[in-house]
């Protein structure tokens, strides 16, 4: 059995090889991160990627999601370092992080 992981292992580390219609990651490091999210933390990312400084509600309004769901998702994006929110009244002000914005600049 332990074979067959480092078979599998060794395979998903042949980053070179792209199957049709696959995005290299090496020339967008952006998709690449967007490719392995679960959908509904793409639902977040996408539009904070595409709008920058967006609020929660848009983000709300946009991925038609509820406002505990959308709050649970940016704080586990948060934690992971891939976006970072700024406190604005009532609401917060969405950013990617500084990692994704210069991949998404390069």
């Amino acid at each position: 059995m332990a074979n067959q992981t480092d078979s599998e292992s060794i395979e998903s580390q042949d980053w070179p090889v792209q199957p049709e219609g696959k995005i290299n990651p090496e020339s967008q490091p952006q998709a690449r991160v967007l490719d392995l999210l679960p959908d509904d933390e793409r639902r977040i990312l996408e539009p904070v990627l595409s709008s920058p400084g967006i609020t929660q509600i848009e983000l709300r309004d946009r991925s038609n999601f509820s406002k505990s769901k959308v709050s649970q998702t940016v704080s586990a994006l948060e934690k992971r370092g891939l976006l970072y929110r700024e406190r604005q009244g009532r609401t917060y002000r969405i950013y990617p992080s500084d990692d994704l914005q210069q991949k998404q600049a390069n």
